[in-house]
């Protein structure tokens, strides 16, 4: 049987027990913030993937009737532009080339008042 107290000592009692209890303190300090950024992780990346899912069913995938129709509504606006150009076209060309609405300058009705020589005798 080993005397005991023979057996040396490298720590004393006295320090043996702080260090105990501040790696203790330290354990369960680390395993407090261990959890704190692991819930934290978890929590962005379960709300990542509801997100994607919820995005996903939104924007999914057009059914055939939805399709068509959306196709049928693109081509009404499409020709009705083109058939709003060519009045507009047909229009200009009705008024002599203009562009605007404005009355032709040769048959306008100040033109006279504009060509009278004013003399003051």
């Amino acid at each position: 049987m080993k005397n005991v107290e023979n057996t040396p000592n490298l720590i004393e009692p006295g320090i043996r027990s702080i260090l105990k209890k501040s790696l203790n303190k330290f354990h369960s300090f680390r395993n407090d913030n261990y959890n704190f950024y692991f819930n934290l992780i978890t929590f962005i990346v379960v709300v990542g993937v509801i997100c994607l899912f919820l995005y996903g069913r939104y924007k999914g995938n057009i059914k055939g009737d939805e399709l068509i129709e959306r196709n049928r509504l693109k081509k009404e606006y499409i020709i009705s532009k083109l058939m709003l150009y060519s009045d507009m076209e047909v229009k200009t060309k009705e008024s002599k080339g203009l562009i605007t609405d404005l009355p032709v300058w040769e048959n306008h009705q100040e033109r006279k008042n504009f060509e009278k020589k004013i003399t003051f005798d």
